[in-house]
């Protein structure tokens, strides 16, 4: 069979970009994706108050404290307040911060209790966006009395 000067071209450029993948491949890089994160590398973070188990009362607001490590820097951090059982819903108003791209923060920060809160088993959670997407999140579980 014969080759035709187009087919002989069209084949050698399909290998010359072969050849740059493999090539772009062995240094590591992706080529097929942007920007990741490592595995491992997302915001750590650690609730030091309100511990476990704690007891509100109902209507009051919560002091949350926590410290956050993000090695690619932090984006924001969104903190919340929502009921364990299956209805769901919010507890405390949520807030968002920025993270102005440190690496280490230590957060206090205090959520107000919606309007007409009711007592029960809530999840306080936070969450940190670091500035290439990862993410991480910590929760404690509190009860909301009466």
């Amino acid at each position: 069979m014969k080759r035709t000067a187009t087919a002989r071209s069209r084949t050698l450029g399909f290998g010359v970009v072969l050849g740059a993948l493999a090539l772009g491949a062995c240094r590591g890089e992706n080529l097929f994706t942007g920007a990741g994160t490592l595995a491992g590398t997302e915001p750590q973070i650690l609730i030091t108050a309100p511990g476990s188990g704690s007891t509100i009362a109902v209507g009051d607001s919560i002091l949350i404290l926590a410290e956050i490590t993000a090695q690619e820097g932090l984006s924001t951090v969104s903190f919340r307040g929502e009921y364990a059982d299956s209805a769901g819903g919010d507890a405390y108003t949520p807030e968002t911060q920025s993270g102005n791209g440190l690496t280490f923060l230590r957060v206090s920060n205090r959520l107000r209790a919606v309007p007409g809160q009711v007592a029960g088993d809530v999840y306080v959670v936070i969450e940190a966006t670091d500035a290439v997407g990862g993410q991480g999140k910590d929760s404690v579980k509190v009860s909301v009395v009466n």
